[in-house]
């Protein structure tokens, strides 16, 4: 097994190589990233890999997915129920505008009444003064 040192220098030299190549080689494209982790396993004692990273990432991304989809759907089912909910609100706004229709109708009936009340009531009073004059017409004209 080498020694942290041999790995270092290994790394250095896998390094200059790379760099040899340019910035614009295929090479270099596929280690970015790679030689600073490497240069973390050997000062850490990890075991990293960009491939462990990539399937790890991967992993994450489909369970992301499946969670995603759980709320999407969850999301649908709270967008029904508002919908429902709403029309359920629109439903009440109607009867309640029936209803205050009728309690309009209702009150304009009762003023109508209570006129038709007082009306009777000064008709009655009318009614009983003629009476009460009459009967003393009456008295009058038996006392004679």
């Amino acid at each position: 097994m080498a020694t942290k040192q041999q790995e270092r220098e290994a790394l250095d030299k896998i390094a200059e190589i790379i760099k040899g190549l340019g910035q614009d080689s295929y090479i270099a494209a596929a280690f970015d990233g790679c030689l600073d982790m490497a240069e973390d396993n050997i000062g850490n004692d990890f075991m990293c890999s960009m491939k462990a990273r990539a399937e790890d990432a991967q992993q994450e991304v489909a369970s992301l997915l499946v969670e995603n989809r759980k709320q999407a759907d969850s999301l649908q089912a709270l967008s029904e129920a508002v919908a429902q909910k709403q029309k359920n609100i629109d439903g009440r706004d109607e009867q309640i505008a029936n209803l205050n229709s009728i309690i309009k109708m209702q009150a304009d009936r009762i003023k109508e009444l209570e006129e038709g009340v007082e009306s009777s009531a000064s008709r009655v009073m009318v009614l009983e003064n003629e009476n009460v004059h009459l009967k003393a017409r009456l008295y009058d004209i038996l006392m004679k």
